[in-house]
């Protein structure tokens, strides 16, 4: 569509707004924006299609008609800018377009090829290819690497971990008595937390008589078999 009016230039700028990312970006004909040509929730825009340059006088406009929000503030012109538009919108960080009768925008400094680039990143993101999962074959393969390793692992532990098996599945009832008892009587006072202190006594209270008498049990049970 060749732009021929102001509603057209205003209806195209918004446009390019969505494609950056200004998502909700909609025109304001006839200047029902109390100075401002196309609302987004993210950014205020103001459009220049026909007469002079853009001065600095009509930026600085759009700056003050932001007030106190913070939304990114982009102008628009069909004529370009003075040197003082320039550096004004430099100053503030307005960002300045030329947009042709075509519709075309382009940046005219570099806040607006900030917002330009910015949405470019934000597109290339989106079309990432996704991770590839991981290959079955190769994780098999890493598994068969690592077998020696595991192996050197068991016959260096082995030695150590089956007599600390059989130490605890022999007295694993009188261990269990001697940490109860021991919980028994650090619990009362071991912290600050009192629903944690009457817990831990309840469990030593029933846990410390059951155990000592698990081991009982088993040490008069070996006595007769002896």
């Amino acid at each position: 569509m060749r732009i021929r009016t102001i509603v057209e230039a205003e209806t195209t700028a918004a446009e390019r707004m969505r494609e950056w990312g200004y998502s909700d970006a909609t025109p304001l004909f006839g200047g029902a924006g109390g100075g401002i040509d196309v609302y987004s929730s993210g950014a205020y825009a103001v459009v220049c299609w026909r007469g002079k340059s853009a001065t600095a006088h009509d930026v600085e406009r759009l700056y003050g008609a932001r007030g106190l929000g913070r939304r990114d503030l982009l102008f628009f012109s069909g004529r370009g800018y003075d040197d003082d538009a320039y550096s004004y919108a430099d100053s503030v960080g307005i960002a300045l377009f030329e947009i042709d009768a075509s519709g075309t925008a382009e940046p005219a400094n570099d806040q607006a090829r900030a917002v330009v680039e910015a949405a470019r990143s934000r597109a290339a993101a989106d079309t990432a290819p996704a991770d590839a999962p991981p290959d079955p074959a190769e994780s098999r393969s890493l598994l068969r690497r690592l077998e020696p390793a595991a192996r050197v692992a068991r016959s260096i532990l082995r030695p150590v971990v089956a007599p600390l098996a059989a130490v605890g599945r022999a007295h694993w009832r009188i261990l269990s008595a001697v940490f109860f008892t021991v919980l028994l009587v650090i619990a009362p006072f071991g912290s600050d937390m009192v629903a944690l202190r009457v817990f831990a006594t309840l469990v030593a209270v029933v846990g410390a008589p059951v155990c000592w008498f698990l081991a009982y049990q088993y040490r008069q049970t070996r006595a007769r078999r002896r």
